[in-house]
C-alpha cells in the first residue's frame, strides 16, 4: 500500500513538473511575441509620424498654389453668370407616382428602413 502511494505521489510530482515546464515555455513564447508586437507598434507610430510631417509639408498653401498654377493653368475665378441665385435652390422634387417615395422606391420597401 505504501509503495502504491509513493508511485502516485511521484507521478503527481512528475505531472506537476511537466505542467510547470510547459506553462513557463508558453509564457516565454508569449513574452517574445509581445516584445515583437511592441517593436512593430513603435515602427508604425514612427511611420505615421513621418507621414504626417510629409502631409503637413505638402499641404502648405504656397505649395498647393504652385501646383495649381502648374497643373491647372486655365483655372480662373468663377464669373457672376456662373453663380446661381436663391431661386435656383428652391427646386421642387419631381412628381412621384402614388405609393412611391420621392426616390422612386415603393412605400412598402422603404417602410422598414431608416435613411
Amino acid at each position: 500500500m505504501k509503495s502504491a502511494a509513493i508511485f502516485i505521489w511521484i507521478g503527481l510530482a512528475g505531472i506537476a513538473g511537466f505542467a510547470l515546464f510547459n506553462i513557463s515555455f508558453k509564457v516565454e513564447q508569449l513574452e517574445s511575441e509581445l516584445s515583437q508586437l511592441n517593436q512593430q507598434i513603435l515602427k508604425e507610430q514612427n511611420a505615421v509620424h513621418v507621414l504626417r510631417a510629409e502631409w503637413s509639408y505638402l499641404n502648405r498653401p504656397e505649395n498647393i498654389e504652385n501646383l495649381a498654377r502648374r497643373h491647372l493653368p486655365d483655372l480662373r475665378y468663377p464669373e457672376t453668370s456662373q453663380v446661381g441665385g436663391l431661386d435656383d435652390l428652391n427646386v421642387t422634387p419631381p412628381p412621384t407616382l402614388a405609393g412611391e417615395t420621392p426616390r422612386g422606391t415603393p412605400v412598402s420597401a422603404s417602410a422598414g428602413r431608416n435613411d
